[in-house]
């Protein structure tokens, strides 16, 4: 019901069950263009549909998924992204090799460039911040319209952002906000975003 509220041009779910990949594949008619729907999805695995052409797409280490597809004659690459929690040592370990072959492949890539996912990072961490000035990438942050997006089991306001938006900067942001629903079945709250370019 919100997809069909909010009319995005393209969606990416992760941590995606059987049941959730038999819904998703349902809008198919509305999003004709997927890549993760054909293979076994992993936990970490993302699914991303979009109702533009994609040109191409590639299922890179780390469970990153390289899409691009043509909106309005120009092509943008999209980077789908699931960082692993950084709880333990070894985790965070993990994390840091993930952005570093993040960082490398961002840098290889010109313009029209949007990252979405869960990185497991808030926007107030030395560790996003540095990722945003090393990659050039930008995003939107509001103390007044606050986007947490986990976790669902509690109140809003006790709430953190992980999920996160970054764009090149020839992206314009003109709205962000999450929605609040309990009936979702997972314990991140749904990131929607409006960008221009």
């Amino acid at each position: 019901e919100i997809i069909l509220l909010e009319k995005p041009d393209v969606i990416q779910f992760q941590e995606v069950n059987l049941q959730m990949e038999k819904n998703i594949k349902s809008l198919k008619s509305i999003f004709p263009y997927s890549v993760g729907l054909n293979k076994p999805i992993e936990f970490f695995d993302s699914v991303i549909l979009s109702k533009h052409p994609i040109t191409d797409s590639e299922f890179l280490n780390n469970n990153i998924i390289l899409v691009k597809l043509t909106i309005d004659e120009k092509e943008l690459t999209i980077l789908g992204v699931h960082l692993i929690n950084t709880l333990t040592p070894s985790r965070f370990s993990i994390a840091v090799q993930v952005m570093d072959y993040l960082r490398i492949l961002i840098n290889n890539i010109n313009h029209n460039l949007i990252l979405i996912g869960d990185l497991n990072m808030t926007p107030v961490s030395k560790r996003f911040e540095n990722f945003l000035k090393e990659t050039d990438l930008f995003t939107h942050i509001s103390n007044r319209n606050p986007t947490f997006t986990w976790p669902t089991f509690l109140p809003f306001y006790f709430g953190i952002e992980i999920d996160h938006v970054l764009f090149s900067k020839n992206f314009k942001m003109i709205r962000k906000k999450t929605i609040d629903h309990l009936d979702f079945g997972s314990d991140h709250r749904p990131l929607i975003v409006d960008l221009v370019f």
